[in-house]
């Protein structure tokens, strides 16, 4: 390998590595609005799912037990 195809390299490197550098933006992130419905709901969907899952895993609970009971 030449010296000369190593500055190349290193250029393109380093080219590569300012221009990711530009892309990022350093700092907080904007804050996402949400529409207070849009999010009441989504609250609801998720209690939702807390409880199936709650009652799925009670159901398990108990099939559990009484497959290492027999």
């Amino acid at each position: 390998m030449y010296a000369s195809e190593l500055q190349t390299i290193r250029r393109a490197v380093e080219a590569g590595a300012l221009e990711a550098f530009r892309a990022s933006r350093p700092g907080r992130r904007k804050a996402v609005t949400v529409a207070k419905e849009d999010h009441d709901r989504l609250r609801q969907e998720l209690a939702d799912k807390e409880h199936a899952f709650a009652e799925l895993m009670v159901m398990f609970t108990a099939l559990k037990k009484k497959v290492n009971l027999d």
